[in-house]
């Protein structure tokens, strides 16, 4: 199953069409692709300026946060 768009999502959800976890789902799948755009953004802005400076990538991050979400 494929993501709706994000006006498609929202009309979805403001007529009751989808329900809380289906909603839940569908943002994560958003969540998901801006993800993997940030991350090839990232390698290809590090390629481009030719910087010897290491970066960890956003998906070689210890996910010490997975449990809880802090609300600062």
């Amino acid at each position: 199953m494929g993501a709706y768009s994000l006006d498609k999502l929202i009309r979805k959800w403001g007529r009751g069409e989808l329900t809380v976890e289906q909603t839940i789902g569908q943002i994560l799948l958003h969540v998901q692709a801006l993800q993997s755009s940030v991350a090839s953004l990232e390698r290809r802005l590090h390629l481009s300026t030719g910087s010897g400076q290491t970066r960890q990538q956003p998906e070689d991050r210890d996910d010490e946060t997975d449990d809880e979400v802090s609300a600062e």
